[in-house]
This record gives C-alpha cells, structure tokens and sequence, in this order.
C-alpha cells in the first residue's frame, strides 16, 4: 500500500525507510523533482543500496550549511525547487516539516528564509492565495473565496509597484471566535504587508479630542515601520459595527455628530490622491515638528465587525418577524438554518446606521460561517498551526508525547461551542487541561526517556468541571 510522504507516494517496503528517503528527496538540492523517479526507481530494483544513497544525500544536505556560512543565497534555490516540487507532486504536509526539523534540524525559515505562515513558492493567482489561506482557517472557503481576489489585486500591485484601480474595500462579517482577526492575519502575512488594526470604537474623529486614525500611522512609523512599507498596508477597521447608532436611518450628510464625522474621515481615506499628514513628534536633527505625508492610494482597506442584531433588519425587510399566516410559516421554514446575515444588502447596512457615500464603496461583502462543533473539532485536528498542535509540540520539546484521543477533542469541541465563543474559548479550555501536566513537567534534559503522556475524555471533564450528561 502506497504512503504519502512530502507529496510521493512511496509503496511499504523491507529496502529502505521511505520516509527518510522521501524526507532526502525532497530537501537534497542536486535532486530535481524530476529526478525523483530514477532514485527511486534505483533503490527499489536494488541498483543503489540504502546506505550509498543516505551516504550521497548527508553531503548535498551539508552543502546547504557551507553555502549559509558562505553567504549564498541557497534559499531562493530551495524555493524554486519547492515550487517545481508542487507542480509535480503533493504539497508537503506540517508534519512532514516537522519531520525534517526533527530528524535534520532544518526549519521552514532555514530552508525557505519565510515564516510558517508564509507561502514559500510565489502566488501566482488568487486560487492559490485562497489554498494557502485554507491550511489554516477552516470551515470558511467561500469567505476565503471571496476575499482572495481583493487581497491578490492588492499582492500584485505591490510586488509589481503599480496602483491598483480596481480593487475596493471589503467588510467581513461574522459573530466572536468566527476568525475574522486571524483570517485578515493570514492574509497580510500572505501578502507580506503591515497589517494595520485600527479598533474604531477607542478612535475619534479629527477635530474631536482623543485618539485619531494619523496618530495609530505615526506610532507605525515611529516604530521603524519605514512610508515605502506603510504605502502598502493592509489595513483593518476594527468594530466596524460600532460607529453607528444601531437603528437610526441616516438620509442626508448633513449633520456633526461624532459617528458621521467617524464616516467622512474614513471616507476621505478612498479619495484619489489623498495623503495623510503625520505628526511624528520632534526631528532630533532640527528640533522642528516632523511630519510625513503619507499617499494612501495603494493601501488595501477592511472593515470587520459581528454586527449582533443585523439579523433583526433582515427579517423585517423580508418580512419574517410575523409568527401569523400561512405564507409567514412558509417563509420561516424557508429561511430555517440559514445565516441571515448572508443575506445582508445595502439598505440593511444603512438602516444600521451608515452613510450610503460610505456603503457605495465597499466592493465586497464577506460573511463568516458560524462555527460548529465539527469545524471547531476539524480546525484542532487539521489547521495548520492550530493551538493544539503548539501544545503537542512544547511537549515534544521536553521529551513528552503528547496524546489525545478523539473523544476528548470532540468534548472540548463540544464544549467550545456551547460557550458561545467559537474557536476562542479552544485555547482557554486546552490551557485549563493542560495545566496541571505542566506543572508537573520532569525536569527536562537531553538523555531524558520520552513519556507519553495520554488525554481521554474523563481526564477533560474532570479538569474543566463539567458534569457528564
């Protein structure tokens, strides 16, 4: 039976071990991808013995180290051969990274010079930006869907240094612990951009007292984010949702009360070529005020909010508030299971409380799915990078294998869920379980025996209090 390891599927075998020779394969880099047949091909007809090819490949991978010490950028080759990899084979999986640190002590930065959460060959189309989002956001492909053609136009522009026209602002929806703050993360990580949250319910307008949006820029660049960077961020208006008077239809741009003053200052921010002017505090140089004026042309703008309540202004324009009538029955079945707030339009944001001149300009719309039980339980289990993977690998670190069995996981998916909290409230119940193991951690050392460490059901509700149903 065939074996997926780093994308080859390797039949089981009493020649060598499969997985160590996939894991050489894959890292060596004087063995192309299209190689990887031949070798083989070699070391299953007996042609090449185990230890000549684990011989050959010790010294490729030592290569990679006297190329590092000799300056070489080594990387951009092992990130043109992982992209060639790809387009032959599967993608490598976490573990099989994992693998390659444990076994070679080579890390994905090592190997690629990217973080974990970056993409380590070039995007080259909005399909695949939403395939390397999916690795780690589960249970919202046609959110990610959506919102990857936006953040690709904006990618694009920046890595070819041109403004973009065509993309606009999305608003993503969705209620606590959905994703939405790691999800816009992702993305800017994909994107290799600053990601700029601004929480607009501690924000004032210009001209009121308080702190305004120029001030969150300044203390960017004061931070040593340089205006060739800020030109290009990503940047996330946080509780959107907040900014109104919930229920108050606002008709006319007449006015000067704070939440309107809130709009046209964020709608300034989409004029063409407006540039913000930034105090920075004192030029050291001169002792004069300092001032940036920063062009806000190429930045890509988000905003994100749960909007709790909207549901109440679908339902009446759809008019399913009535419980009376047959074809009120009709349209409540109808509407039975669905997330209304799918069904959001541009009237519903304005009976919200917002300025049309600002709703006109968002292009896209992006409504988050409510997690379930099962998703909670897929995104553990699967996302790359999820909660419960770091907590399996700090163990690993200190010579503990850390194992949980499915019915576990399922009762604090279950429990997750029930709280109302989504994915969120995952990491405060693993820290719960978790706890008393750490506490009780051997004093770790290098000749230490691995202990495996099992969690089952009873043990999760016994630390979290639950009373078994």
């Amino acid at each position: 039976m065939d074996t997926l390891y780093f994308g080859i599927a390797i039949s089981s075998n009493d020649k060598f071990d499969a997985q160590d020779v996939a894991a050489r394969l894959f890292v060596c880099p004087r063995i192309s991808p299209q190689q990887v047949s031949i070798m083989l091909d070699r070391l299953i007809g007996g042609e090449m013995s185990e230890e000549e090819f684990i011989s050959k490949t010790d010294t490729y991978i030592l290569s990679l180290f006297y190329q590092s010490e000799q300056g070489q950028d080594y990387k951009l080759l092992m990130r043109n051969k992982y992209a060639q990899w790809c387009d032959l084979f599967a993608e490598p999986t976490a573990d099989d990274f994992k693998y390659l640190e444990k076994n070679f002590g080579l890390t994905i930065k090592e190997l690629y010079g990217v973080d974990e959460e970056q993409p380590i060959r070039p995007l080259r189309s909005a399909r695949q930006l939403a395939a390397h989002i999916k690795q780690r956001i589960k249970g919202q492909d046609a959110v990610i869907n959506k919102l990857s053609v936006a953040f690709f136009q904006h990618l694009d522009s920046k890595r070819k240094q041109y403004t973009s026209r065509i993309k606009s602002p999305a608003l993503v929806m969705g209620s606590t612990g959905t994703g939405k703050s790691e999800m816009l993360r992702l993305f800017g990580k994909a994107c290799d951009c600053p990601v700029i949250r601004i929480n607009l319910s501690s924000v004032a307008p210009e001209g009121w007292r308080g702190f305004h949006i120029t001030d969150i820029f300044a203390h960017e660049i004061r931070a040593g984010v340089s205006i060739d960077e800020l030109k290009y961020a990503i940047v996330v208006f946080h509780e959107f949702d907040k900014i109104t008077h919930y229920g108050n239809r606002i008709v006319s741009s007449a006015g000067n009360d704070i939440d309107m003053d809130m709009m046209r200052d964020i709608m300034r921010l989409f004029e063409t070529d407006y540039s913000l002017h930034i105090d920075t505090g004192i030029d050291q140089s001169s002792m004069k005020p300092a001032t940036y004026k920063l062009p806000v042309d190429n930045m890509m703008f988000v905003f994100d909010g749960a909007f709790h309540g909207i549901e109440n202004i679908i339902r009446k324009r759809l008019n399913i508030n009535r419980s009376i009538g047959y074809s009120t029955t009709a349209k409540q079945n109808l509407y039975k299971g669905v997330n209304l707030q799918t069904l959001v339009s541009n009237d519903d944001l304005m009976q919200w409380g917002y300025l049309p001149e600002l709703i006109g300009r968002i292009g896209q719309i992006a409504v988050m799915n409510p997690l379930t039980s099962e998703v909670i339980y897929e995104i553990m289990t699967t996302a790359k990078g999820s909660v419960l993977d770091y907590h399996i690998d700090y163990c690993s670190r200190n010579n503990i294998d850390l194992r949980f069995e499915e019915e576990a996981l399922r009762l604090i998916a279950d429990t997750a869920y029930e709280s109302g909290l989504g994915f969120r409230n995952v990491k405060t119940l693993l820290s719960r379980v978790m706890f008393q193991i750490y506490y009780d951690f051997p004093e770790s050392g290098i000749d230490q025996e691995v202990k495996v460490v099992k969690i089952n059901k009873d043990y999760i509700l016994k630390t979290i209090e639950l009373k078994h149903n």
